[in-house]
């Protein structure tokens, strides 16, 4: 009986130390690293030794088929990865693997970057982000720059991109922030009035949005809160124009006059000049403008003015007579004007000389001058002139007779060439003036008549001795072509004396 039993014993111990040689065993690997990026597709094998059915677990629960692969890309960091080795399709776990412990990484997961999303120029602001490790930067460096710490500087007015970039090995994440560099508030310049009468009401205008109106002098004028303008004295004033925003103020300025109408002062100055000469007239108040209301007699000579706190002007006289000269002031508010009457005084009226030029030594030859009251003389005393205009020959050659009026303004002169020799005619003594001889009608609108001659000539000169008429053995002469004034006619006689001398007067 212990032999029966000792035999029995020795064959269960066979049969355990048989069965261990036997044992099933199951190891899985994977076909990645355990370190993988979150959506990575994961394959893993089973090998195991002594069964034949497969049941995957993922943190303890049952995954996959009853298959040596079990694929899957939806392992986040953590999960445990096994597998049994079952003897049946739903039998008996024979063996486990060892766990597979996943670390899945994933694409960094950014936040809000903080801080202020705006700066003015030339100014900085500091950014910050809840992780470290990343890096900062601009989209527009020409807008702004960002340093390593997150600080902005605003360099030129626009719209920028501040980021913040994380990277890890799964990729990049970047967070954003809409960036702007605000500046002083533009203002364009302030338009309006440079003047304002005194007793109304002006208008500034500023497009720019938002501003306020102020004066420099609310002694001068007060100004609204839309710009308008209402004078309170005469002077020169400011208006300002200020806009602000987070950055600052922006002003602009203009300046402006508070004005009357003008007043011009009486005319200074010498209100007599003679003819050629001038004068200077002068007005107190600057700024205006001079003229004459008679050029012919007195004219302003341009560019003849002057300062000196005033206004002075050049008066140049061009014939006898009188002028007005006028100063005018005028501005926005009005207009004014002084007046003063200029008399030009001429230079004394003469006319050429009427008479023979020549006589020989010894002889009488008599000269004639309409103007009276002047002197007669001899240049070269070739021959002498007395008061009444009578040469007589001294020695031949070629003598000057002068004939000179003077008065306030100057001398006048009238010559004569006389040739001293002889033989000529120039003896013949100047026929005495005929009383009998008559010029009718005069005044005459249209022609004259000589009575008592019969003249050899007649000659007939104007004011300035301009010869208008020299007619031969004619007695009457026809003025109709001629403007009225005043005329002289001389008469000569068959032998070319003078016979007659007579003022015209046409009308």
């Amino acid at each position: 009986m212990h032999k029966k039993l000792f035999s029995i014993i020795i064959i269960l111990t066979s049969g355990l130390f048989f069965s261990s040689a036997k044992a099933q065993t199951i190891s899985i690997a994977a076909s990645t690293s355990d370190t993988i990026c979150s959506g990575t597709m994961v394959t893993f094998s089973a090998t195991a030794t002594g069964g034949t059915h497969y049941r995957w677990l993922k943190n303890s629960l049952t995954v996959g088929a009853d298959s040596t692969h079990y694929s899957t890309a939806g392992l986040i960091n953590g999960d445990v990865i096994q597998c049994e080795l079952l003897n049946a399709p739903a039998g008996i776990i024979i063996a486990l693997s060892a766990p597979k412990v996943m670390t899945v990484q994933s694409i960094p997961v950014v936040s809000a970057i903080s801080g202020s999303a705006s700066v003015c120029r030339f100014s900085t602001t500091t950014l910050t982000y809840p992780t470290s490790g990343g890096s900062w930067n601009t989209s527009n460096a020409f807008i702004a720059s960002v340093s390593s710490s997150g600080v902005v500087t605003g360099i030129n007015t626009g719209v920028d991109t501040i980021s913040y970039t994380i990277t890890n090995t799964c990729g990049t994440g970047s967070a954003i922030l809409s960036f702007t560099v605000n500046t002083l508030p533009f203002v364009p310049p302030i338009t309006g009035p440079n003047t304002i009468c005194m007793g109304s009401t002006g208008a500034f205008i500023d497009t720019a949005f938002g501003g306020t109106w102020s004066v420099s002098s609310t002694s001068i004028a007060t100004i609204s809160s839309t710009g308008d303008i209402t004078t309170v004295s005469l002077g020169i004033d400011t208006v300002f124009y200020s806009v602000t925003n987070g950055c600052g103020t922006t002003t602009r300025r203009r300046p402006f006059g508070v004005i009357t109408a003008p007043v011009a002062q009486p005319i200074s100055g010498r209100n007599t000049v003679c003819e050629g000469d001038t004068i200077h007239l002068r007005n107190m108040v600057p700024g205006g403008n001079w003229h004459s209301l008679n050029n012919p007699v007195a004219a302003v000579v341009p560019g003849g003015g002057g300062g000196g706190g005033g206004s002075t002007a050049v008066i140049h006289g061009n014939a006898g007579g009188t002028a007005t000269i006028v100063y005018v002031v005028a501005n926005a508010c009005g207009i004014d004007s002084s007046t003063i009457n200029i008399t030009v005084n001429p230079l004394p009226v003469i006319y050429p000389i009427i008479g023979k030029d020549s006589v020989c030594p010894t002889d009488t030859t008599s000269l004639f001058e309409y103007a009276t009251g002047g002197a007669w003389s001899s240049k070269n005393g070739l021959a002498t002139v007395d008061a009444a205009g009578n040469v007589i020959g001294v020695t031949a050659g070629i003598d000057t007779i002068l004939y000179s009026l003077t008065n306030s303004c100057g001398t006048v002169s009238q010559a004569i060439t006389m040739h001293i020799y002889c033989p000529a005619r120039a003896g013949v003594p100047v026929a005495p003036v005929n009383k009998e001889i008559a010029v009718y009608p005069n005044p005459a609108h249209t022609a004259f008549s000589i009575t008592g001659i019969e003249p050899s000539r007649v000659l007939l000169v104007n004011t300035l001795g301009q010869t208008l008429k020299n007619l031969n053995n004619i007695n009457t002469v026809s003025i109709s072509d001629l403007p009225d004034g005043v005329y002289f006619l001389t008469v000569f006689d068959e032998n070319g004396n003078i016979a007659k001398k007579e003022r015209i007067v046409k009308w």
